[in-house]
């Protein structure tokens, strides 16, 4: 009755697997493989693996310095847009600072440069890109001042790819893009 009630379980397990050289024959031509040929050889530093390598550690130096190019293209802006209006600023008059939108928006561009070591303030600077190209550009057209709004539009298209491109090539032509635009933008809001 017990081993009706309470069977005997079976056993399982793993069946030994039947090991095969692949390099039957022995030379003396092939010298073993030590420890720094190894390393060297998971680090993609020898000829097999050149191809190979880890792209992950350029990747973040290029974030890095595409955070530290937005941040710098967002104080250019700030002092373009808020550079004629510095007096309403300094005596902190407010009725003459909602007097001139631009103003507000270069306060916006200040506090976007401080901000930006924050990965989720991102989205929020590209709104803010994407913003400065349609809106200040559409303003700068429809007034006929065709410089300012190809500064803009430079300097708002190379701040919105230095949020997204993760290679150096790329990134250092947007970092251009978008810090001569908001340079030529704040000499011009200066004069």
């Amino acid at each position: 009755m017990k081993a009706a009630l309470w069977p005997e379980k079976k056993k399982m397990g793993f069946k030994q697997k039947e090991f095969k050289v692949l390099n039957e024959e022995k030379t003396d031509s092939q010298a073993p493989i030590t420890v720094q040929e190894f390393l060297a050889a998971a680090e993609g530093k020898t000829d097999e693996t050149k191809g190979k390598k880890d792209k992950s550690g350029m990747m973040m130096a290029a974030a890095s310095w595409g955070t530290r190019s937005a941040a710098a293209i967002s104080f250019l802006s700030a002092v373009a847009l808020a550079l004629p209006s510095i007096d309403a600023l300094i005596a902190m008059d407010m009725a003459k600072i909602l007097e001139k939108p631009f103003t507000v928006l270069g306060l916006l561009d200040a506090i976007i440069g401080l901000l930006l070591g924050v990965i989720s303030v991102y989205p929020f600077v590209r709104f803010r890109a994407a913003f400065g190209l349609g809106f200040l550009g559409f303003l700068f057209m429809t007034q006929g001042q065709l410089t300012p709004m190809i500064a803009v539009a430079a300097g708002s298209t190379g701040l919105y790819f230095c949020t997204i491109f993760l290679s150096f090539i790329p990134l250092g032509v947007a970092a251009l893009l978008g810090l001569g635009g908001m340079a030529m933008l704040a000499t011009m809001s200066y004069s």
